[in-house]
């Protein structure tokens, strides 16, 4: 049996639009509401509307999305953990431009045990665009931090923007959006400026730093 996790905004959801479900119940342990959803080849566990558990067996033919997170071997995400609490539930949302390290850093902190967020990609990443006008960007990421007080925004940069060029140009496949990745992360960098007065947004430069350094500075910050 493989077990995953869908930490990228909306990917569980995606992922499940056009599967057949064959049958789901509910259940309620103590304070615990579980709603188990299962399909041809896999089941889904969802505990309290915050963790989406995927289970595959060895035989299924289905498979998840490459965004989904191994934790097969993760003992913190077992269900037991999930009901009482032993998963860290800081709802970190991770933002940068592409090619700085998110989804690296995300699997870490997947591994950590933190329940975390890859892009809220409705409410800000698709406001880091050159052609939306500064007062919209910075007013629609103003509302999505007032929105929820306790929710971590942490924005990944490198200040060495050489590094993140090449990074970028090494890729096999490059996309308009790889194409243009500095201009975002100066817009990820601008906003930050602009809004670095609240407690729930953060900014960190991950030139020269491992995935467990981030994960360590981003655990000092929360």
């Amino acid at each position: 049996m493989k077990k995953y996790v869908a930490l990228k905004d909306n990917l569980g959801r995606i992922y499940l639009s056009n599967k057949i479900k064959t049958d789901s119940y509910e259940v309620k342990i103590g304070k615990n509401e579980i709603l188990v959803e299962n399909y041809e080849g896999f089941s889904t566990v969802n505990v309290n509307k915050i963790i989406t558990i995927f289970y595959f067996s060895d035989e299924a033919k289905e498979r998840p999305f490459n965004d989904f997170i191994d934790i097969t071997q993760n003992d913190l995400y077992v269900l037991k953990n999930v009901l009482n609490g032993s998963l860290k539930q800081t709802n970190i949302v991770i933002e940068g431009p592409d090619g700085v390290g998110k989804s690296t850093l995300v699997t870490e902190l997947a591994y950590k045990g933190y329940i975390t967020q890859d892009r809220a990609v409705k409410e800000v990443t698709r406001k880091m665009r050159e052609e939306i006008p500064k007062e919209d960007r910075i007013r629609g990421v103003k509302e999505y931090l007032e929105i929820d007080r306790n929710r971590k925004l942490v924005f990944l940069y490198l200040s060495d923007e050489s590094i993140l060029k090449k990074r970028i140009e090494g890729r096999e496949n490059i996309s308009e959006y790889d194409k243009k990745a500095l201009i975002f992360q100066r817009l990820y960098v601008d906003t930050y400026n602009e809004l670095k007065s609240f407690e729930n947004i953060y900014v960190i430069d991950c030139l020269g730093k491992t995935p467990q350094d981030l994960v360590e500075e981003i655990e000092e910050l929360i």
